[in-house]
């Protein structure tokens, strides 16, 4: 039985206590398989998945230095693992490197299936998916232009002030997400843009710079627990970022254009106004429950 899942690496020690009392009455054998990434890579990434959601790179970097434990694009090793290994023991811990040259076959399934001992054969049976394809960078920084299209859209419609009139705090960017730049509203675009082929995307070499300093106490801790001296170690310092192919205000020119074209096609399929997952099932719900006592 495997059980996984991203939001695991967030547990503290009690979680992961009530974790281990509610497996252990079934397995004599309890195993956990955590891979880790370098800090650079691994931010780029995760700003990629945030920026697609509406954060802006103002915001992340703003929280970057102001709220670094908090941050989205810090990867924060030691709080992810440490509870694990307090809990189930070091011995019982497998800390495998998200680096394809380090991997069974040079293959994520290959090397899961040996960390769980599965047979050499498992990889060929299962049938692989990939999602959360990474976007290129004019890609990733047109999907960041429409987001500004439908807050200046919305900022207007409700007497807001400009976005360019509203100083680039930390509170103020969070709350132009909150407000403004919800992924539904981007879907169709996203979908739209998402596979133009462009620049490899990553942060800004002075962000990756700040993001290994502040990581280097976690480093160091998980150089310690792999007895890796070395780990990451290629990994820093990273390249100068590549420009962009298309300057800001093509970018801002294309965004428009787009949301011109794609305006009908989101308004028939209600992309707009549509809600989160689980508040469509909350409201499903509660029309099959007033049906159910005769209200509706």
């Amino acid at each position: 039985v495997v059980i996984s899942g991203q939001g695991l690496v967030k547990y503290n020690r009690k979680q992961c206590e009530r974790v281990r009392d509610f497996v252990s009455p079934y397995f004599d054998e309890i195993r956990i398989v955590v891979y880790v990434r370098d800090p650079t890579t691994w931010a780029s990434s995760r700003a990629q998945e945030n920026m697609k959601r509406g954060h802006t790179l103002a915001e992340l970097v703003a929280a970057l230095h102001e709220d670094p434990e908090n941050c989205a694009i810090m990867p924060e090793y030691r709080a992810g693992i440490e509870a694990y290994i307090e809990v189930f023991g070091r011995e019982n811990v497998d800390i495998r490197v998200f680096d394809r040259k380090r991997m069974v076959k040079g293959d994520l399934m290959a090397d899961f299936c040996a960390a769980i001992g599965a047979g050499p054969e498992v990889p060929g049976i299962l049938k692989q998916s990939f999602s959360n394809k990474g976007a290129s960078m004019e890609a990733l920084l047109l999907i960041q232009a429409h987001y500004d299209v439908v807050e200046d859209r919305l900022r207007a419609a409700e007497g807001a002030p400009p976005r360019s009139a509203v100083p680039q705090t930390l509170a103020n960017l969070i709350e132009a997400q909150d407000r403004y730049r919800h992924p539904s509203s981007n879907y169709p675009f996203r979908q739209a843009v998402r596979d133009i082929r462009g620049t490899k995307w990553a942060l800004p070499k002075p962000v990756l710079d700040t993001i290994w300093a502040k990581s280097m106490a976690d480093i160091e801790w998980l150089r310690g627990v792999t007895g890796d001296p070395g780990l990451f170690a290629d990994a820093y310092p990273p390249a100068e970022a590549p420009a962009p192919a298309w300057n800001t205000e093509t970018l801002q020119d294309v965004a428009r254009a787009l949301e011109e074209a794609l305006g009908d096609v989101m308004q028939v399929e209600k992309r707009r106004s549509r809600l989160p997952g689980p508040a469509r099932q909350a409201i499903r719900m509660l029309h099959k429950a007033k049906r159910a006592v005769g209200l509706g």
